[in-house]
C-alpha cells in the first residue's frame, strides 16, 4: 500500500513460503544487443518487461536475458521461446510475442 499523496510505502503484506513451495509470480526480461533489423531502420518493441511464471520458489530467477541480436525485420521471440528453468511454467499463450522487430513502414 502507498500513501495516497506520495510514493512512499506505508504497509506490505508478507507471507512465509518454502523453497518447495510453489508461487505465482514475475519474472523480468532483459535483453542483450540490438538486432540485426534495427541496423536496417526497423523498430525494436520489448512487448513485455515482466512475464507472469508459476513454479517452485527454489527454481524461480529474478530475471530472463534473451538474446536479440539475431532478430531481423518482421521476426520476433514468442512465449514458447523462452528458456524459463526447469520447474518453472510462463503463464502466456505459446505464441504470445515478447519482443518484435518491426520493419519498417514501405519495406
Amino acid at each position: 500500500q502507498y500513501d495516497t499523496f506520495g510514493d512512499h510505502t506505508i504497509h506490505a503484506d508478507l507471507s512465509r513460503v518454502g523453497t518447495n513451495d510453489i508461487v505465482e509470480t514475475t519474472m523480468s526480461i532483459l535483453t542483450l544487443g540490438i538486432p540485426k533489423g534495427v541496423s536496417s531502420g526497423a523498430t525494436l518493441d520489448v512487448a513485455y518487461h515482466h512475464v507472469p511464471v508459476r513454479g517452485k520458489v527454489g527454481k524461480l530467477k529474478n530475471s530472463l536475458t534473451l538474446k536479440i541480436d539475431h532478430l531481423e525485420s518482421n521476426e520476433s521471440i514468442r512465449a514458447k521461446d523462452l528458456e524459463i528453468p526447469t520447474g518453472v511454467e510462463c503463464l502466456l499463450a505459446d505464441a504470445t510475442q515478447i519482443v518484435i522487430v518491426h520493419a519498417r513502414k514501405g519495406s
